[in-house]
């Protein structure tokens, strides 16, 4: 059985890198439209691309297997909606 901290913080990566990984794609979108700084975007996809490499080492060590899956999302709300393209990340749950 795995440690169920270390699997609490893998979890908590995830979301953390689902929440960059969305957030990265907006300000993409975002730069097209000329709104988005290049600063904010460069930290932005700094962050994801840490958090990425903490998450694969992690779970590598602890051996729990992850699926990465590039697909459109919706994102928005009311009258202010996008398509946006980015990867997610989730745990494989072990039976």
């Amino acid at each position: 059985m795995k440690n169920a901290t270390l699997i609490g913080i893998i979890d908590r990566m995830i979301e953390d890198f689902n929440t960059y990984s969305e957030l990265v794609a907006l300000n993409y979108a975002k730069k097209k439209e000329n709104s988005c700084p290049d600063d904010v975007l460069e930290w932005n996809r700094g962050h994801l691309y840490c958090v990425e490499e903490y998450l694969r080492e992690l779970a590598e060590d602890v051996g729990v297997k992850l699926e990465w899956e590039c697909g459109i999302h919706k994102f928005g709300y009311d009258d202010w909606q996008r398509w946006l393209e980015y990867v997610t990340v989730r745990r494989v749950k072990e039976w």
